[in-house]
């Protein structure tokens, strides 16, 4: 009995590793994974990159590679220019030229893994929002048989997106032209249109969350093509999980100075909070100006960019996360907060809402909100007693997004579509 052939490709990372992962735990499929730079034993690339590197671009490179996938299980494409946007991504401060080469790329390398997947007889690609429509088109205009195309969506359709941000740049103007160079690309006529499209080429899409999923429903996608999958989570050391001991309470954002990921109301609310012995943590990619920098001034760290390995010990000195996100597929660092018994005031336009319970393990808050942010971070202040019951439920919440039910959601979803489509071997 053949094996039904599945093709999973990514021109970068993400979480793409740990979706062929699952595939393999049911023998009846056939898995190929396709990207552009991955640790091989037989990788020149790979080992040029190792040698020159810093220690942070080198455990970077390690991340590349799965423990479970055999080397003949991956193929690579369009290598030099994946390392390139790797470069573009830490080195260009204003991430024209990274959103640029994001595009460019995931075009080309969508190309050659349709022609990949038709010449190896393929019978379900799954590939990544904003990088699919050229992947699909192809496919589409050339296979000869049919090809189930599954598009596993990170984040909410960009299309929709674009309403939330215009909507920001009216609710934040000192923020409007920051937030346009982070999300330049989204706004583009053309762009726009490509998303829409790819959304509505795919015969599947895996949303990360129910609000993923609404967005891809609002551009047209039937609802019963929609599958929602959460992540699941890697254990960190909840034993050692931080207990406040000292009467300063630390907030923490994890967005770096992105407006899209909520800045401005963060910086806006802490303000208000400063004579209330709170600090504030800024971790991520540090771009603000310095006369932003002044206006909110306080007890305020901005950390930069910090290695992933650097996450937990942030977290352990952390009472509350803070993640006021304006548009966000599922939200890793919220889910890691959690983890590290942190709970978590989100927006209603995150994906970690789906795990919140108001007053139990953090708060859900309207978008575009100061003082819904404000509120719920002096309600932390006020209430520091209740902190240690909301950081124990939170811890509880996330233990149960484990990876192994993460796997099992993703063969219910494939056994679905391949008793829907027929698919016999």
């Amino acid at each position: 009995m053949k094996k039904i052939k599945v093709l999973v490709g990514h021109p970068g990372k993400q979480h793409s590793l740990r979706l062929a992962e699952a595939i393999l735990n049911d023998s009846k499929y056939e898995l190929i994974y396709a990207t552009t730079i991955y640790d091989k034993k037989s990788s020149f690339l790979m080992k040029v990159v190792k040698t020159i590197s810093s220690s942070k671009n080198k455990e970077r490179a390690n991340a590349r590679k799965s423990e479970l996938l055999e080397d003949s299980q991956v193929v690579t494409f369009c290598s030099i220019l994946g390392l390139f946007r790797i470069f573009l991504a830490h080195y260009d401060k204003s991430q024209k030229w990274f959103q640029k080469m994001t595009c460019y790329l995931g075009d080309i390398f969508g190309v050659k893994i349709a022609k990949y997947a038709i010449n190896n007889d393929i019978d379900i690609i799954i590939t990544y929002d904003t990088f699919s429509e050229k992947c699909y088109e192809y496919i589409d205009r050339y296979a000869k048989k049919r090809i189930i195309k599954v598009m596993d969506a990170s984040a909410a359709n960009l299309s929709y997106q674009k309403g939330i941000f215009e909507k920001d740049m009216k609710c934040s103007p000192e923020f409007a032209t920051k937030l346009k160079q982070e999300i330049s690309y989204t706004l583009n006529d053309e762009r726009q249109n490509y998303y829409i499209d790819e959304a509505k080429r795919s015969d599947y899409i895996i949303a990360a969350s129910e609000f993923s999923k609404k967005s891809y429903i609002s551009v047209g996608v039937p609802e019963e093509n929609v599958f929602v999958c959460p992540y699941g989570m890697n254990s960190l050391n909840y034993e050692e999980r931080h207990i406040s001991k000292s009467d300063e309470l630390v907030f923490t954002f994890m967005g770096g100075t992105r407006q899209a990921k909520g800045l401005s109301y963060v910086l806006e609310a802490f303000t208000r909070l400063s004579n209330k012995n709170t600090r504030l943590n800024i971790v991520g990619k540090d771009n603000l100006a310095q006369d932003i920098k002044k206006k909110y001034r306080g007890n305020i760290e901005y950390w930069g960019q910090q290695l992933h390995s650097k996450i937990p010990e942030i977290l352990s000195e952390t009472d509350i996360l803070l993640f006021p996100s304006l548009s966000d597929g599922f939200g890793f660092a919220a889910a890691e907060g959690m983890a590290a018994g942190c709970p978590v005031v989100a927006s209603e336009n995150s994906g970690i809402a789906d795990l919140i319970e108001n007053g139990i393990n953090g708060f859900v808050i309207p978008t575009h909100s100061t003082v819904a942010l404000y509120e719920k971070m002096l309600w932390f202040v006020d209430n520091r007693e209740k902190i240690q019951t909301m950081s124990d439920n939170a811890v509880s919440t996330i233990k149960k997004m484990t990876w192994e039910q993460y796997n099992q959601k993703i063969l219910d979803i494939l056994k679905y579509i391949t008793q829907n489509e027929n698919i016999v071997k």
